[in-house]
């Protein structure tokens, strides 16, 4: 008796599907369905250009609509079954409420839509010419990009009204990554006006629909850069350092950048410098292997020039040396003490580091005018002014 039971159980399961089936399958019981955010499609923008006019803006750019119809016609709807457009032809300058027409597939029939018509403002038409860029979209490796890029037309002409014209930064030619390889290919793309963020201006139209791309992908890797000097500067001038990028881009293929470590720039002659400048590295590298934005890479020479200090040396601060036992010595004049020479030698001087004599050695009694001797610590160059005393040498 109980196995009847679950004979009988299964038997109508069965039987439910059986006629689920048929009437979804072949019955098709019609459905209704509601999609959202379809975009509304501004057509004959041509004619508003033809009078001097452009599109500044509108109050809305998309719509809901619910459709109804066959069950398996509505589920084989896709983006872009559904057309939702306003016709431009015939309006003028300011403000104008267009009617919205729905295109839908064969057998869909429409029930409702959030929108029966939309405010489109007019102004006058304004051109300007822009660069055109390619960008690369889609997904890449992480140590791979687009190379080589080599966009044509390089400039286009964009339409619109000044307030959307000016927001405009640049035409992208979007290249996407499927499209490319390692070998070098040419690819028709989409454009598009974008600010200065990368996001698309809307209401202003390319005088080309499309721009040619020549570009392939290639990898790339960030090594550490090496940069060392020769030469020698100028006396008295000091190398504080060089201020160049620790590390660079290099661009080849996987086999040619894995063996590659580090990179390094031809020296730096520093012959001659007395200020910082500038310098454009040039970096040494393997057949096939190059420098991602090499024209954007400098280093700076930072250099120190001669530091000068000046001290005063009293009669009675000047050493005497060689004077005769049984004889005194004096000296009346002062003397300036001029230092110079690199900054290390000389800011850190006082006036202990220095040492001003005169030599008496073989003068007797009486007045004489004997050349002063200045020495410093450190490579320092000192001078003395004046160059002679007077030294009075009397008997004790």
């Amino acid at each position: 008796m109980l196995q009847n039971k679950k004979v009988n159980a299964i038997i109508a399961i069965v039987a439910a599907i059986l006629v689920w089936a048929f009437v979804v399958g072949m019955v098709n019981p019609g459905v209704t369905k509601r999609f959202t955010d379809i975009p509304v499609q501004l057509i004959n923008q041509d004619s508003l250009t033809q009078d001097g006019l452009a599109v500044d803006s509108t109050d809305i750019t998309s719509i809901d609509v619910t459709l109804s119809g066959d069950r398996a016609d509505i589920n084989k709807i896709e983006e872009g079954d559904i057309q939702v457009t306003a016709d431009l032809y015939g309006r003028h300058e300011g403000s104008n409420y267009v009617s919205l027409e729905v295109q839908l597939p064969r057998g869909i029939s429409l029930d409702s839509r959030s929108e029966d018509r939309i405010l489109i403002n007019i102004g006058q038409l304004v051109t300007a010419e822009k660069s055109v860029e390619a960008k690369l979209t889609g997904e890449v490796a992480a140590d791979t990009e687009m190379s080589g890029a080599e966009v044509d037309p390089e400039t286009m002409t964009i339409y619109g009204t000044r307030k959307n014209v000016d927001k405009v930064d640049r035409i992208e030619a979007v290249v996407n990554a499927k499209l490319l390889n390692s070998d070098e290919s040419t690819h028709d793309v989409a454009v598009k006006p974008v600010d200065s963020s990368g996001k698309e201006v809307a209401y202003v139209t390319t005088s080309r629909e499309t721009a040619s791309v020549t570009a392939s992908l290639i990898n790339f890797k960030e090594v550490p850069l090496k940069v060392d000097t020769t030469g020698s500067l100028p006396e008295g001038y000091e190398l504080e350092g060089i201020s160049a990028p620790d590390t660079v881009h290099i661009e080849g293929s996987a086999e040619d950048l894995s063996e590659i470590t580090s990179v390094t720039a031809d020296d730096i002659d520093i012959s001659g410098i007395t200020e910082d400048t500038r310098v454009r590295l040039s970096i040494n590298l393997p057949e096939g292997v190059k420098i991602k934005d090499s024209d954007r890479l400098y280093a700076t020479v930072n250099v120190r020039g001669p530091s000068t200090g000046e001290f005063t040396f009293a009669g009675n601060e000047i050493q005497i040396e060689g004077l005769q036992e049984g004889l005194g010595a004096s000296i009346t004049d002062s003397v300036q003490v001029s230092i110079s020479g690199a900054a290390s030698s000389v800011s850190g001087l006082t006036k202990e580091d220095i040492i001003v004599t005169v030599n008496v050695t073989g003068l007797s009694e009486g007045e004489h005018s004997v050349p002063v001797s200045v020495t410093a610590e450190g490579n320092a160059t000192v001078e003395a002014s004046p160059s002679t005393v007077m030294v009075v040498i009397t008997s004790n």
